[in-house]
């Protein structure tokens, strides 16, 4: 990280009713580097970020669908 703005520029919305979160940069270049160019090869962070967590998503994901059928 050079200035920090990439990471700064990231923003999530979870949706709860909808089992979905949404993550995402609007700095045009957070494409770029994850994925590269044509003439620059990919550096990828975000889906490495979230292969690190996808095991608590996943356990958290469990416990809520377990915790929401109990209430029906």
């Amino acid at each position: 990280s050079d200035t920090g703005a990439l990471l700064a520029s990231y923003l999530f919305d979870i949706q709860r009713e909808l089992l979905q979160s949404i993550v995402g940069s609007n700095l045009k270049y957070s494409k770029w580097l994850e994925f590269g160019t044509k003439n620059m090869s990919a550096r990828p962070h975000l889906k490495p970020a979230f292969d690190k967590v996808v095991k608590n998503v996943k356990g958290g994901f469990i416990t809520e669908l377990k915790n929401n059928l109990k209430k029906v």
